[in-house]
This record gives structure tokens, sequence and C-alpha cells, in this order.
């Protein structure tokens, strides 16, 4: 029983460091852990439970000062709507163990696009703005956050890909995964009608505590430390993650 809690305790705390100070990663790291300890529905419901969390923190701890496109937020969220649909349908019926593989490889994927940008020396800026490319990383973005609760990675490359500062990058992922998780969770909760254990009320209660320390430490983070050596040190504990979930899964295949 502590170890869920503890287990749980860190990845939260981890990603929610890493998302205070970057926009995004909660997800990423808690994930894995979540689809270790509990069933599919549970999983995704405990992950997107402390995601939600963390934006609503953010939100709050920095209302006066949110760096927001109303066009860049709506052209995000209406698109997803029709993927958070599609993967809670998907949840529903595809085995755990694919499901372990697939969040390691999207948390992989991720990483590893990341890396290749930076050595790449990063993204065109342009104006920050609603762009084409908006719906399909909408909707692509709805779909992973329906099925294996990290949503995260295409709203974040297409951000990044418009020239979007750090500032906006954080405070428009915020909003996005405040609205996509409260409906995926809604979404969940009547097309599944999951049965909630007494292990994922455990897991969830080591999330929520590590949520308000990861958003400390990341606030004292913030304009401390240079983006790009923390964005590395984030990338190797997203990869072993990553690696824990895909290996559980193939193991378990």
């Amino acid at each position: 029983q502590m170890t869920a809690i503890l287990l749980t305790l860190l990845a939260s705390l981890l990603g929610s460091t890493a998302q205070t100070t970057i926009g995004f990663g909660i997800a990423l790291f808690l994930s894995p852990v979540m689809f270790l300890l509990l069933e599919p529905v549970e999983a995704v419901l405990a992950t997107l439970t402390a995601a939600t969390a963390v934006s609503v923190l953010m939100l709050l701890g920095e209302r006066d000062r949110l760096a927001l496109d109303r066009g860049v937020s709506a052209g995000l969220l209406l698109p997803m709507i029709p993927g958070v649909l599609l993967g809670t349908g998907l949840l529903a019926i595809v085995d755990k163990a694919y499901l372990q593989i697939a969040v390691g490889l999207v948390v992989l994927w991720f990483v590893a696009f990341q890396g290749l940008s930076r050595r790449a020396g990063g993204v065109p800026v342009r104006e920050f703005r609603f762009g084409p490319l908006a719906v399909p990383s909408g909707f692509a973005a709805g779909l992973l956050n329906g099925s294996v609760s990290t949503g995260g990675p295409p709203l974040a490359i297409w951000l990044r890909s418009v020239g979007s500062n750090t500032n906006q990058m954080r405070h428009t992922l915020a909003v996005v995964f405040l609205a996509m998780n409260l409906l995926t969770i809604a979404a969940i909760v009547i097309l599944d009608s999951p049965e909630i254990s007494g292990e994922w009320g455990r897991a969830v209660a080591g999330a929520l505590v590590g949520v308000p320390l990861g958003y400390a430490l990341g606030g004292r983070i913030l304009g401390r430390i240079d983006e790009r050596t923390f964005a590395s040190i984030v990338a190797i504990g997203l990869v072993v993650v990553a690696m824990i979930s895909a290996i559980s899964g193939i193991s378990a295949l």
C-alpha cells in the first residue's frame, strides 16, 4: 500500500515540477506508473485527476499574468472532442499490455522529437496564432488523452512549431489540459462506468500530495535554471519511465 503512494508521489512530484516549469510533464511521468499499478481505466482517471490539479494550481497562481490567445486555445480544443471520444472507446477494448507499450512509445517519441529539435537549433519562430495544423494536433491530443492519458506531446510540439514562448506554452497548455482532462474524465465515467478500487484511492492520494510540492519546486526553478539543461534532465527521467512501461507491457503479452 505504501509502495503505491510513494511511487505515485515521486512521479507526480517530478511531473508537476516539469509541467510548472516548461508547461507539460505530469502525465508523461505519472501515466506509466499508474498503468503499472492499476487497471487501464483507473490508471487514466488517476493520471488525469492529478494533471487537472496541476493546471488549476497554475491558472489560479498566475491568473494576473496569463499569456493566452483565445483563438489558439479554441482551435486546439474543438478538434480535441472527437479525439477524446474515440480514445475513450479504445481504452475500453484494448488490452492493458498494449496500452502500456503505447504509453512508453508515446513518451519515447516525444523525447526523441525534442532532442532532434534542439540539435537542429530549434524551430522557426513565427507569430503565435492559430494555424491549420492545430486541428490534427488537437485531435491527436484528445485521442491520446482518452486512451492513455498522455495528450500533451501533440499540443507541445505544435505550440513549439509556431514559436510560442515559455509562458505562452505553459498557460495555453494549462487551459487546454484543464478542459481536455475534464472532458475525458466525464466521457470515461459515462461510457465505461468504471469501478474504483482502494488501490486507486491510494495511488491518487500519493499523486495529489506530489502536485503542490512539484508546483512549489517548479516555481522556484522557473527563471533560475537554463531551460535546455532542465529539458535534458526531464528527458532522462522520461526515458526511464517510458522504458519501464514498454518493457512491462511486452513482458505481459
